[in-house]
């Protein structure tokens, strides 16, 4: 029954791919839209193969407890229907009478204390939703999830191809294929809802800030910065200092942009600062190190086979500053091949040293023009922010190469950015499909 029902779903998936205009766009053709999210369905199950088969304790698989949760929570239904709801929509879920229910939940609480939105509850919470049309069969969730993935990707792509009409399939291969973004972003994880939330931010955001405005598009920027916030809050944290700065140079000129963009970091950096010596408990340098604090601990309870040693954070910017370097290259460089324990972390080292060489490539052909530097600015503070958050706090090598895969497409914009392609076309030839 579960193979005739997620053949229905993705029957239907596929028939909407077709049909909608959502989908028609300049570069890849509806086949190849179609075969990406059939590419991604079968990313999402080679996932599903591996935490069956290989990493095989199921309340340590996240693509497993979350779901398995979700489905205690779905069950709630069935005894209170109200009750249901305010589990699903947050309403005073802390509430004794909801407790009972939450009992036969393993990950609703962390298991260390956080002042934090618990983002564990967002991913529960879909699959509690995702069980009202899939029998409780896991591989329709995988389904649901790839479809609104691959849709943030999509939106991601039309948000940049203004800028690369010159360079649209190069820019489809490093929106949809890059491999840490097939495998993290099509598992029934956080990653495809967050994929979903950047891909409605940046889109609907750069409408915005051009001339062609709709109320539309402000509803859906909301929804994608609470999409965003529910999965993954320390994303946001990246994303809003860059559309800030963006915004700024889109309103005025780009003259003066990398003043601009510095100007304006500095004042967030003050500004957080401040906030957080009227008001300790909302220090970002205290939320960071204590967010590094509890993975250490759970890489340690867990006995993580790909745990790295990190340098233990001081709530002093001296710390944060000496360790920058080391969190930056935690994130950009590793895991490289000497370091390759297990499949998963052989082919990230592999995707690390493919990204180098792409990178000494592109800058061997390279070519800027002033007409980018506000995007160029734009992508280079979001992912520096982002991996300047993931070095810090993640311990476990596995971790970071999942955590920063939603980053790799703003990654191979900036180098796109300055791809002089006519130059490597000259020199070296250039695939037909690539023309």
């Amino acid at each position: 029954m579960e193979i005739v029902l997620t053949t229905a779903y993705i029957a239907f998936f596929l028939f909407l791919i077709r049909k909608l205009t959502f989908f028609k766009v300049d570069g890849p053709s509806r086949n190849m839209i179609s075969a990406l999210f059939l590419l991604k369905i079968c990313a999402g199950f080679v996932m599903f193969l591996l935490y069956t088969y290989h990493y095989t304790d199921r309340n340590t698989a996240d693509i497993f407890k979350y779901f398995d949760d979700g489905r205690a929570i779905l069950a709630v239904l069935f005894d209170n229907p109200i009750h249901y709801l305010q589990l699903i929509l947050g309403i005073n879920t802390d509430a004794s009478y909801l407790q009972g229910y939450l009992e036969n939940t393993n990950h609703w609480f962390k298991p260390y204390d956080s002042r934090a939105y618990n983002d564990t509850r967002t991913i529960i919470r879909f699959n509690a939703i995702v069980g009202l049309f899939s029998m409780g069969y896991y591989q329709v969730h995988n389904v649901v999830i790839n479809f609104l993935s691959l849709a943030g990707l999509l939106l991601v792509y039309k948000a940049f191809l203004p800028f690369l009409k010159n360079k649209s399939m190069e820019l489809a291969i490093g929106v949809f294929l890059i491999p840490s973004v097939i495998f993290w972003g099509s598992g029934v994880l956080k990653e495809g809802i967050l994929l979903m939330g950047i891909g409605l931010t940046l889109y609907h955001g750069f409408i915005l800030i051009t001339d062609d405005k709709k109320w539309i598009n402000l509803v859906w920027l909301i929804a994608g910065v609470a999409l965003i916030a529910l999965s993954k809050f320390y994303v946001l944290l990246a994303l809003a200092p860059a559309f800030i700065c963006y915004i700024l140079v889109a309103k005025t000129s780009i003259k003066y942009t990398s003043i601009k963009y510095a100007v304006v970091l500095t004042l967030l950096l003050a500004l957080g600062t401040l906030i957080g010596k009227l008001n300790p408990e909302t220090s970002a340098l205290q939320a960071i190190a204590q967010k590094q604090h509890n993975f250490i601990r759970l890489a340690d309870s867990l006995q993580s086979g790909s745990k790295i040693e990190v340098s233990t954070l001081e709530l002093t910017f001296t710390s944060f500053a000496l360790n920058s370097p080391a969190a930056l290259g935690n994130v950009l460089f590793r895991p490289h091949i000497l370091e390759a324990q297990s499949p998963v972390i052989l082919l990230a080292a592999i995707e690390n040293a493919m990204l180098l060489l792409l990178l000494a490539l592109f800058l061997f052909f390279f070519k800027f023009e002033s007409t980018h530097i506000n995007l160029l600015l734009f992508c280079l503070t979001f992912v520096l922010i982002l991996y300047l958050l993931i070095g810090y706090t993640t311990p476990v090598m596995g971790a970071i190469v999942r955590y920063k895969a939603p980053a790799l497409p703003f990654l191979y914009v900036m180098l796109l950015l300055i791809f002089d392609k006519d130059k490597f076309a000259s020199k070296i030839g250039y695939p037909k499909i690539l023309n």
